[in-house]
C-alpha cells in the first residue's frame, strides 16, 4: 500500500467520524417496550443524568386532551442557556414517515400511484437497471434491494450543496441505482436511506418541485406544522452534540458537517418543535381527513410482511420510529391506547441516550393516560 492509499484511507476514516454519514439510526425498536411509570420532572432529571445529554425533552397528547411537555437541560454543553418549550429538535429518520405521508397525499390527489416504478418515473438508465420495477411500496418499506447508503468514499461529492438540491439528489440517486442489489426485491428487508432518497427524487421528477417545496406545501402547511424546517436548527436554538473520546462536543449548526448532506433530505433532515411533532403524530392516530381512510391503511400496514410499514415500525404498543444524524436523537410513538408521544435530546451518543429517551417516550404517554 503506497502513501497515497494510506492517506486516502485515513482521510476517509476521519470523514466517517467527523460527518454524520452513518446517516440516520436504524429503526430498531427499543429493548424495553413494557409499561412505564408516568413521567414527571424528577424522573426526567434522572433520565437526563443517565443519558449524559445536555438537554432532554418529551411531550405527549392524549385523545381529546391538550399536550403536556417536560423539559430539562441546556441548549449547549458548558453554558447556562436553558432549553425552552418551543425549541426545535432534529428528528432524523422520523422524517421517513413524513416522506411516506407526503407521498400518500400525492397518491390521494392522483399525482402518483403506489404502483409507479423507479424505471417508469425516472426513465433513462433506471428503466433498464436492477431496480426498474421497484415501486413506492418497495422503497418506503425497505424492500427494494437497494443498499443502505452510497459508499463512504462518495461522501465528499455531496458534502457541499451546489445550490440545486434537485440536481444533487438526482445525481445521488443515479449513483445508488448503479449499485448491485443487496438481495431480491420484496424478499429482502434492508433499512435503506437510499430507498427514501430515490422515492423523493421520483416525486420531484413527477411534480417539477423539490421534495422540500412539496413538504412545505403538502405536509407542513395542511397540518399546521409552522415550526418545521430542514437541516440542523439555527439561530437561538439547541445545538447537536457529537460523542468523542473527550466527551460531548457541541456542533455549530452554521458550520459545514452539522447535518447529513442535503440530498438525503427525504430520509431524515427535518427539524421542528415537540408541539408540532405531537400534532403530526395526532393526525396519524386520529386518521384525520388529511388522507382517505384507505390511504391511512396503506401507510400503517407492512406491504410485504414483517413489522415495517411505510415509515413506521408496527409494534404491539403502536407505531414507532426513531431518528438520529449522530448528533441528535429522537423517538416517537403513536400508541394504540390513544396517546401519542415524542422524546428528543441534543446528543448523538446513541449507546447512552437510547434507553433514557425511550423511557421518557413511554413515560410521557403513561402520564397523559393517567391524567
Amino acid at each position: 500500500m503506497d502513501r497515497r492509499q494510506v492517506f486516502l484511507g485515513g482521510a476517509l476514516a476521519f470523514l466517517g467520524g467527523l460527518l454524520p454519514w452513518r446517516a440516520f439510526a436504524q429503526a430498531r425498536p427499543p429493548a424495553d417496550t413494557g409499561p412505564a411509570d408516568p413521567l414527571n420532572d424528577e424522573h426526567l432529571l434522572g433520565l437526563l443524568a443517565r443519558s449524559g445529554a445536555p438537554a432532554l425533552a418529551a411531550e405527549a397528547q392524549g385523545g381529546g386532551t391538550g399536550s403536556v411537555q417536560w423539559l430539562v437541560g441546556v441548549r449547549r454543553a458548558g453554558t447556562e442557556d436553558y432549553a425552552q418549550p418551543g425549541d426545535l429538535w432534529h428528528i432524523g429518520s422520523i422524517t421517513k414517515s413524513m416522506t411516506a405521508t407526503l407521498i400518500a397525499r400525492l397518491v390521494d390527489q392522483g399525482v402518483i400511484a403506489w404502483s409507479d416504478t423507479v424505471g417508469g418515473i425516472l426513465g433513462g438508465e433506471a428503466a433498464s437497471g436492477p431496480y426498474a420495477e421497484a415501486t413506492f411500496l418497495h422503497l418506503l418499506s425497505h424492500r427494494s434491494g437497494l443498499p443502505a447508503n452510497l459508499p463512504i468514499a462518495r461522501l465528499p461529492a455531496y458534502a457541499t450543496p451546489s445550490g440545486d438540491v434537485v440536481a444533487d439528489r438526482a445525481r445521488y440517486v443515479a449513483e445508488g441505482l448503479a449499485l448491485p442489489p443487496v438481495g431480491p426485491m420484496r424478499e429482502t428487508f434492508l433499512y435503506s436511506n437510499q430507498g427514501y432518497v430515490t422515492a423523493g427524487a421520483m416525486i420531484e421528477r413527477r411534480t417539477g418541485q423539490s421534495w422540500e417545496q412539496l413538504m412545505r406545501e403538502h405536509l407542513f402547511a395542511p397540518l399546521g406544522l409552522t415550526s418545521a424546517g430542514f437541516g440542523a436548527p439555527t439561530g437561538d436554538q439547541p445545538w447537536g452534540h457529537r460523542a468523542g473520546l473527550a466527551g460531548l462536543s457541541p456542533v455549530d449548526p452554521s458550520r459545514p458537517f452539522a447535518d447529513n448532506p442535503e440530498p438525503l433530505g427525504p430520509a431524515g433532515r427535518v427539524h421542528m418543535n415537540l408541539h408540532d411533532l405531537t400534532a403530526y403524530l395526532g393526525a396519524h392516530r386520529d386518521r384525520s381527513a388529511y388522507l382517505k381512510p384507505e390511504t391511512w391503511d396503506v401507510l400503517h400496514t407492512p406491504p410485504f410482511g414483517g413489522e415495517y410499514a411505510l415509515g413506521w415500525v408496527v409494534r404491539p404498543e403502536g407505531l414507532w420510529h426513531n431518528g438520529s444524524n449522530t448528533v441528535w436523537y429522537a423517538e416517537v410513538l403513536v400508541g394504540r391506547t390513544g396517546a401519542v408521544s415524542a422524546a428528543a435530546c441534543n446528543s448523538g451518543d446513541l449507546a447512552r441516550v437510547r434507553g433514557p429517551v425511550g423511557e421518557a417516550l413511554r413515560g410521557a404517554a403513561a402520564a397523559v393516560r393517567a391524567s
